[in-house]
């Protein structure tokens, strides 16, 4: 399951303030997936939208992973 962030943006004091929120996972078969295996069998695993935006590259050697999200703003600015 991936993660689905959505930011709202507000100008406050003259500068742009995000707030970023999670309240639901995206739905299967809506995201593209890209999966690579390095040459000791480690997996890095990367999720796109279909802009193009990577949303998740997820790594794993064995057992344990490690996610990074990649959070986009309503103008489809990296925020997070």
């Amino acid at each position: 399951a991936v993660k689905k962030y959505t930011t709202v943006t507000t100008w406050e004091n003259g500068a742009t303030k995000s707030v970023m929120s999670q309240s639901t996972n995206y739905p299967a078969a809506q995201l593209y997936k890209n999966t690579v295996t390095d040459e000791d069998g480690n997996q890095t695993i990367e999720f796109k939208n279909g802009e193009g935006q990577v949303l998740l590259v997820r790594k794993m050697n064995g057992t344990q992973s490690v996610d990074t999200y990649y959070v986009y703003n309503e103008f489809n600015q990296l925020a997070y």
